[in-house]
């Protein structure tokens, strides 16, 4: 969008020139410049709009695949997680459950993880405040991502991202989804 806007003003700088003399032509060339901003507007809207159609729709295809695992063979879900958290700019992941809800600081128990070049983490018991210095966000180039993972007022525990890229909109849906996931691992122990 914004060459095609520079294309137009490069164009008005150019023709108007031409047609400064005929009040009529320039009017209409005017009126054809901004017709042509308008749809150049029109258009970058209608591919954002379908940009944010379709990471909907595959975060929504991910999370499906993501629930069925948790439900079929909790340790399916690490395969699935690594599969297909980095197209959404998760270089690196852990997911850790509270030890005691009342302990957020405490200990906990590491969940499902992976880090770069497909590290898988077993489950295994963690301090939640050295999640951070865990071996599988070594090599990891990424912003950090600290997230709370609560179901309804329950803490159940943390998620630890290293991201490419900040998209608000996919954290919130991956807390969301790790809280579910975290109760089914709850569940499935019980």
């Amino acid at each position: 969008p914004a060459a095609a806007h520079d294309v137009i003003a490069a164009l008005r700088r150019h023709a108007l020139p031409c047609v400064r003399a005929d009040a009529t032509a320039r009017d209409r060339l005017e009126e054809a410049l901004h017709e042509g901003q308008v749809v150049v507007g029109t258009l970058a809207i209608d591919a954002a709009v379908s940009r944010v159609r379709q990471s909907t729709a595959r975060f929504r295809a991910f999370a499906r695949k993501a629930q069925a695992a948790a439900f079929r063979d909790f340790s399916q879900l690490a395969e699935v997680l690594a599969a297909h958290l980095p197209a959404f700019g998760v270089e690196a992941r852990l997911v850790a459950e509270l030890a005691t809800a009342s302990e957020p600081c405490g200990d906990g128990l590491l969940r499902f993880g992976f880090g770069p070049g497909g590290q898988r983490v077993a489950q295994e018991p963690c301090r939640l405040p050295s999640l951070v210095q865990h071996p599988a966000l070594e090599n990891t180039s990424s912003t950090f991502f600290l997230l709370p993972v609560v179901l309804g007022t329950k803490p159940l525990g943390v998620a630890l991202l290293a991201m490419t890229g900040v998209d608000g909109r996919v954290l919130e849906d991956l807390r969301d989804l790790f809280a579910g996931l975290l109760s089914v691992a709850a569940l499935s122990r019980a």
